[in-house]
């Protein structure tokens, strides 16, 4: 079962006969891909706080358009919107920015819990390569943009609730910035923290100062087959979890596998050899670029998709687009050119070693003896 099956199966029960689990933090993850900005009650009041149950998504048009999981973000809703677990729940804070120049693309909400608890979610990214763009500044930026909104919303937030414990959550980069907002709070708002929940997101080429001393209410969760929370990754002891969605599909928060007789996810004991194979290619690869080569990088595949304004564009012609990359940089100087293909030529030979070391490996100390 999946999270929409979660709430119908476990959504009979309130938190007070079910206390807060894992699988609420990434349903709270997920629904913040939500466009709840575009809602005109929001847009007039940044600190409105209104109940699931009295809010009518439907009446804004696009509320759901942004995100690559609008058919299933629909039906997480109206199941949240019925149960009884959650449609009582009141959310609000809603901000959201979207500023092309600045490569920004951020979204947060709060949830204001039964318990007296808080649960502020953090938008991963959405369909748009706006989104793309600045997740690729994580490869090398000490901080991106949503990186210092992450801080400034948390901020917000807890001082107009200056004494209520609060949990953060957020799935892929929401995850990133969940973590990134709990290890750059004051103190006194950390120590009113109980978790920072990181599903599936990349951690950071250069760590926050305050990792080791904050990294007990950190948790991470990866998927067995993971290709994204690996990039970074500095957990020491992810939970690795069970997913059907095969390659990338399986970074899905609606393809992770919940158990059916209790709320918590079904563990995997490891991740897969082809999850470890691709983290040691862009592990080495990244390691071996400093961060003019790693911005070089970022800018000109930028341009070499730069036609494709969401996801489902960059499927339809992204494979041309790559196909004719010196087009896209053709105004580059010789020397950039030339770097540029050095650089992705470096992750093609960081893959075939991976690889023959994979093979290598596979064989067994009995076959490896014949001739």
């Amino acid at each position: 079962m999946n999270i929409i099956d979660y709430v119908s199966t476990f959504g009979k029960k309130t938190f007070e006969e079910s206390p807060f689990n894992e699988v609420d933090a990434l349903v709270f993850a997920a629904f913040s891909y939500i466009g709840f900005e575009l809602a005109p009650e929001f847009k007039e009041d940044e600190n409105l706080v209104v109940s699931l149950k009295e809010f009518d998504p439907f009446k804004t048009k696009k509320l759901f358009a942004n995100s690559v999981d609008s058919a299933f973000n629909v039906s997480l809703f109206k199941k949240m919107k019925r149960s009884r677990r959650f449609s009582e729940i009141r959310f609000g804070y809603v901000e959201a920015i979207s500023d092309p120049e600045k490569i920004i693309q951020f979204g947060a909400l709060t949830f204001f819990l039964p318990d007296g608890t808080m649960v502020l979610s953090f938008r991963g990214t959405d369909a748009t390569l706006l989104g793309w763009n600045e997740d690729f500044l994580l490869t090398y930026e000490k901080e991106i943009p949503s990186h210092k909104l992450s801080v400034d919303y948390a901020h917000r937030v807890l001082t107009a609730f200056p004494d209520v414990p609060f949990y953060m959550t957020g799935h892929s980069k929401g995850g990133n910035l969940a973590v990134y907002a709990s290890a750059k709070m004051r103190q006194s708002d950390f120590d009113r923290l109980i978790l920072a929940y990181n599903f599936d997101g990349p951690d950071f080429r250069y760590p926050p100062q305050t990792v080791e001393a904050r990294r007990h209410k950190w948790v991470k969760y990866m998927t067995k087959d993971d290709m994204i929370g690996i990039f970074y990754n500095f957990a020491h002891e992810p939970a690795i979890v069970y997913s059907s969605g095969a390659l990338l599909g399986g970074h899905d928060p609606f393809f992770w596998s919940v158990n059916a007789k209790s709320p918590a996810f079904r563990r995997a004991k490891d991740r897969s050899r082809a999850s470890y194979v691709v983290e040691k290619i862009f592990t080495r690869w990244l390691a071996s670029l400093n961060d003019e080569d790693l911005e070089l990088a970022v800018s000109g595949f930028v341009r070499v998709i730069g036609k494709s304004k969401t996801v489902y564009d960059l499927l339809y012609r992204g494979i041309p687009d790559l196909l004719n990359w010196k087009k896209a940089i053709k105004d580059y100087p010789e020397e950039k050119r030339t770097r540029f293909k050095e650089i992705f030529l470096a992750l093609g030979k960081e893959t075939k070693k991976a690889l023959k070391e994979e093979a290598k490996r596979s064989i067994t100390p009995r076959q490896s003896t014949r001739k």
